[in-house]
């Protein structure tokens, strides 16, 4: 890994020479439980955050250079008797449910695996072939990972007068929900832990809380700092009721796209969402907790474009709750979905209307806390709480990993005739030899580009004028570029946004390409995209 970051040239030469599958063997901190029997917080941080940059740079490599390859992630899986080592090759399957999104030509799957003979063998049959596979192998068996309903329960831990109740983000609007939810609930003591404290804003909710009865203490610290978290810890055992329940809402957003990720970027998202959950557990482990809660996010469900370091640290999230529940802790990750109004995702109304365009639909506060209740009983380490769309959200994905999502993708017919009708309408248009046939391929590309702003009005798209000055930013480009190859069915080279930025240069583009697909010059489909992208390198 490190010697690939000094000197990534092997990798150019390795596909150069034919190679079209990669495989990304990852059996993290193995030496270091070897050597000791454990792996520290350190160990754990440094490698999740360390191999994942590793994946990503990889990644930056075939996307620079427009190589035709297929990359699969083989790790090893969460396994309790083996203390956390599940948790670095989870933030790696994070890593890749992003180049799902964003650069979906490269996916070729994930495995985890028990490292068996059996089922190495196994492995070794399914890496390069048909599909995308998304699963674990045990035993010599590939078991395909799938998103499924929550079944019902009701077994909800309790909320106590007398108990305290620790929420770490607890300034941050989703910190506030639940702080109110719990006071709610009847809980007696409330501590709201954050970096900066809580704001004027929130005053009003602050005094609501007050009003139930329930104690609230304002705690500045930095969770993803050990001696901050630990004076935490002995100021609520010393100072307040027994702590009963921990909820772990801290987190920021430093978003890129795979090629414009950095370290400083990865670690400013996992530290204080990874190394304050990984605190949290450890001090508290040996605490009679009824409720460790830990706040993730939908997209390390469904992958998320501009969010490798984000969908990595969630992630890492819920293989922390898996490997407590392996071990008879409470614990659940809660994946939400973007709050109305609320969260990093919920305040920004252009970016809730993309997400609404993708089929990804914003939560209602009432609806998401009620949930909350429900998933915490349900059983489960690892919670989705997302509204979607499901129709929208699959036919804006050009692929999506094995049998994943086949509960919510409807019948498999329906799906291919909708989507052959869809690229049927398009087809037509490079088909047709009308005279407005540009014309019409301006009005479907700027339409294109407005639902791409989250944008109603496809009138504001200037056609003359460079997308990147209209609001475009790099995820953007990658997103239209992405629906483009879609639902015109051409493949398109990474840059070709920034080769044709403008609707104008696109249209033209798609034009020529119609009129020399149906010029007779001889040549195939293929022969001549490869003649063209020969051209934009």
């Amino acid at each position: 890994g490190d010697d690939f970051r000094k000197s990534p040239d092997s990798l150019t030469a390795a596909v150069g020479k034919g190679i079209s599958t990669i495989v990304i063997a990852a059996d993290t901190l193995s030496s270091a439980v070897r050597g000791s029997g454990t792996a520290d917080i350190a160990d754990i941080y440094k490698a999740a955050c360390t191999n994942s940059m590793i994946m990503v740079d990889i990644i930056r490599v075939l996307i620079k250079l427009d190589l035709k390859v297929r990359v699969y992630l083989v790790t090893a899986g969460v396994d309790p008797d083996s203390g956390m080592t599940g948790i670095p090759a989870a933030s790696l399957q994070g890593v890749f449910m992003t180049m799902t999104a964003e650069q979906p030509s490269l996916a070729g799957g994930v495995l985890e695996t028990d490292l068996s003979e059996q089922s190495m063998e196994r492995v070794c049959s399914i890496v390069g072939g048909e599909g995308i596979p998304f699963g674990a192998v045990r035993d010599g068996v590939y078991l395909a990972r799938r998103l499924v309903h929550v079944p019902s329960r009701n077994d909800v831990p309790p909320v106590l007068p007398n108990a305290t109740y620790l929420i770490t983000g607890g300034g941050g609007a989703l910190g506030m929900h639940t702080a109110g939810w719990l006071a709610a609930k009847g809980a007696g003591c409330i501590v709201l832990a954050s970096r900066s404290g809580v704001g004027a804003e929130h005053e009003e909710e602050m005094e609501a809380i007050r009003s139930r009865g329930c104690r609230v203490e304002v705690f500045r610290c930095d969770i993803s700092n050990r001696q901050d978290a630990s004076k935490l810890m002995e100021y609520i055992a010393g100072n307040l009721p027994a702590l009963k329940g921990v909820f772990h809402a801290a987190g920021v957003l430093d978003d890129a796209t795979l090629p414009e990720m950095t370290d400083s970027k990865f670690d400013r998202v996992m530290n204080p969402k990874v190394r304050g959950a990984l605190y949290l557990h450890e001090l508290t482990r040996n605490s009679a907790l009824d409720w460790f809660v830990l706040y993730s996010s939908a997209s390390s469900l469904l992958g998320s474009g501009g969010q490798a370091n984000y969908c990595a640290a969630n992630m890492a999230l819920n293989a922390l709750a898996e490997y407590r529940a392996g071990i008879g802790l409470p614990a659940v990750s809660l994946c939400w979905g973007p709050w109305a109004g609320s969260g990093m995702a919920g305040t920004d109304p252009k970016r809730g209307a993309r997400l609404a365009a993708g089929g990804i639909l914003e939560l209602d506060q009432r609806d998401a806390l009620a949930a909350l209740e429900k998933a915490a009983g349900a059983g489960i380490p690892v919670v989705g709480v997302m509204a979607m769309d499901w129709k929208l959200f699959l036919a804006a994905r050009p692929v999506n990993p094995g049998e994943y999502l086949s509960l919510f993708a409807g019948k498999t017919a329906d799906k291919e005739t909708s989507s052959a009708m869809e690229n049927n309408e398009f087809n037509r248009i490079l088909d047709s030899c009308a005279d407005d046939r540009r014309d019409r391929l301006v009005e479907v590309l700027c339409v294109m580009a407005a639902k791409t702003l989250g944008l109603a009005d496809a009138l504001r798209i200037m056609p003359h004028q460079p997308l990147m000055e209209q609001g475009f930013d790099s995820l953007m480009a990658v997103e239209i570029r992405n629906r483009l190859v879609r639902e015109f069915g051409v493949d398109l080279p990474a840059s070709f946004l920034f080769s044709y930025p403008t609707i104008d240069k696109i249209a033209d583009w798609y034009d020529e390409y119609a009129s020399k697909k149906s010029g007779g010059t001889g040549k195939t489909t293929s022969d001549l995209m490869d003649d063209i992208n020969s051209l934009l390198r």
